[in-house]
């Protein structure tokens, strides 16, 4: 069962790095490079929380979740992703800090699923996704789809910085996907039960 489900998410991620790529080409036919040191307002911790409760509550009300589960995932979603925020505001890496911030909405959730006896699946999933490493992706496909339509001209740093991308992606996910394993692991053994699938 752990395989399909990785393999169906292997399968979901391709399906979408395939379908922007097309809409990509579709409606951008000349290649722009992105300018990689786009900033926005700072935001701040209580903000950011905000925002990655909406989000949760958008995924966990996609997924049907009942109103109470919704509730309880935005709240592991709000503090998972606000430790994150902290952890990288002290210099943190971005790899670590979503382990941790993963580690959190685990724990959360694995009280809850226990509380509640609900699959994990249903509370984790919603308050982890917010940490997902988008810009990273966009970036990485962005390079990807310039280096192969302009591969005579492609300099070392566009490939360098593209491979970069692609590679700390896949460490952020990696991280985050520890996290919720080591939580759904650890805590209920040290509750004295068994763990929760």
């Amino acid at each position: 069962m752990g395989l399909a489900r990785l393999g169906l998410a292997t399968g979901i991620l391709m399906a979408c790095a395939l379908g922007i790529v097309a809409g990509m080409e579709l409606t951008l036919p000349d290649i722009s490079v992105a300018n990689q040191n786009v900033t926005a307002d700072h935001l701040n911790v209580f903000t950011d929380m905000l925002l990655a409760a909406i989000v949760t509550v958008g995924f966990a009300a996609f997924y049907n979740a009942a109103w109470l589960h919704i509730g309880l995932a935005a709240l592991g979603g709000m503090i998972g992703h606000g430790l994150r925020f902290v952890l990288l505001e002290v210099g943190a890496r971005l790899e670590v800090a979503t382990f941790f911030g993963a580690l959190a909405v685990g724990v959360i959730s694995v009280c809850i699923a226990r509380t509640y006896k609900l699959p994990i699946a249903v509370v984790s999933f919603a308050g982890a996704v917010t940490m997902m490493p988008g810009v990273q992706m966009y970036r990485a496909l962005g390079g990807a789809r310039q280096i192969a339509r302009l591969s005579d001209s492609t300099d070392l740093t566009t490939l360098g910085r593209t491979v970069g991308d692609a590679v700390q992606s896949g460490f952020v996910v990696a991280a985050l996907a520890l996290g919720l394993i080591v939580a759904a692991r650890v805590v209920p053994m040290l509750a004295g039960g068994k763990s929760t699938d």
